[in-house]
């Protein structure tokens, strides 16, 4: 049976939906926002549990977390990964490689 996009995609928010809330019990995680990307779009986002555990102010698909120096090694492999192919080279300044800002401000900020 060939599922389509849509139908899959609702079967993992639902299993989603199921998971996660019981995951964070384990791991002691008191509030988390999830944002599934299909076509370069957001096909679902979903926030579970609370911002504070004080205030039981819930999280929302919207509520910005600092994500510290998390993305640094994730962007270090991407850019040794694209070393190795000769697409990119350490010495040379980004601006040789893109002229305009490449990532919009965030209006929430």
């Amino acid at each position: 049976m060939t599922l389509k996009c849509h139908e899959s995609l609702n079967q993992l928010v639902k299993l989603l939906k199921k998971r996660v809330p019981h995951i964070m019990k384990i791991a002691d995680v008191p509030g988390l926002s999830i944002a599934l990307i299909q076509n370069w779009k957001t096909a679902w986002a979903h926030g579970f549990g609370v911002i504070n555990a004080e205030t039981r102010q819930p999280v929302k698909s919207e509520t910005i977390f600092e994500g510290c120096s998390l993305s640094k090694p994730v962007f270090a492999y991407a850019a040794l990964g694209l070393c190795e192919t000769g697409r990119l080279a350490l010495d040379k300044p980004l601006s040789q490689y893109h002229s305009a800002p490449y990532v919009p401000k965030d209006p929430r900020v």
